[in-house]
């Protein structure tokens, strides 16, 4: 852990109760990180992690700016954090011409949205040093069958988080993406068995990833990264 999280470190997870937001979690605890944990909508999986882990679970609503701030500003008075991991997404197996208007907007605001205004508060309240660090699920060098909804979002993050590092970064605030593959949980599992069948042939490793590599490479980036800054780090089996 680096030097200057050694008195007291202090974790945010948002989307804490999906599955790699509770793997985070629970990388976390295990290292004694004091943590909170948001969820949207998954009040009973939250509540027992929080049980689970000794972890502090938080409802947070991310329909508007409007909405998001005044909660992240009564939360930071209670503690100032050190990390703050973004595990928020929703995506949905539709083709184009069944994307509706309204399951855009609600997936551009989940994925996208919600992260450009996490770091606008961040630098605003100048909390520094601070580590961002958000989740997604396109390497902007692959060439994948994705929903178009869900890759456009990804694709806004991870051209977002490249200007927030040149941003932010004289701010003392690192901001980093990681880029995850198909993972044995979450919203992988809205996979076919036969495109996962192909995502497993394709692979370096020729298997799907689990939870707790992503988190651990999730808690490395938050906790011991020090020169790492804008960049989309992908863990995905080598697709």
């Amino acid at each position: 852990m680096r030097a200057e999280l050694a008195a007291k470190p202090r974790a945010w997870v948002l989307g804490g109760s999906g599955a790699i937001g509770g793997a985070v979690v629970r990388a976390l605890r295990a290292r004694q990180i004091d943590t909170v944990m948001t969820y949207r909508s998954r009040k009973e999986p939250a509540l027992a992690l929080a049980a689970e882990t000794g972890a502090r679970a938080l409802e947070l609503q991310l329909s508007s700016r409007d909405a998001l701030i005044p909660q992240l500003d009564a939360e930071l008075a209670l503690g100032r954090p050190s990390l703050i991991v973004h595990c928020v997404a929703q995506s949905a197996a539709l083709p184009l011409v069944e994307l509706s208007e309204a399951l855009w907007r609600d997936t551009l605001q989940a994925n996208a949205e919600s992260a450009l205004w996490l770091a606008q508060w961040a630098a605003a309240r100048e909390l520094s040093p601070l580590d961002l660090v958000f989740t997604g699920g396109l390497d902007r060098s692959q060439s994948l069958p994705l929903p178009v909804h869900y890759a456009a979002t990804q694709g806004m993050l991870a051209a977002m988080v490249m200007a927030l590092g040149h941003e932010l970064g004289p701010r003392g605030i690192r901001v980093n993406m990681v880029s995850l593959g198909v993972m044995d949980a979450g919203l992988s599992a809205t996979l076919t068995s036969e495109r996962r069948t192909d995502y497993e042939h394709f692979s370096a490793l020729r298997r799907v990833g689990r939870a707790e590599e992503a988190a651990q490479v999730i808690t490395w980036l938050g906790l011991e990264n020090s020169y790492i800054q804008g960049k989309v780090i992908a863990v995905n089996g080598g697709i």
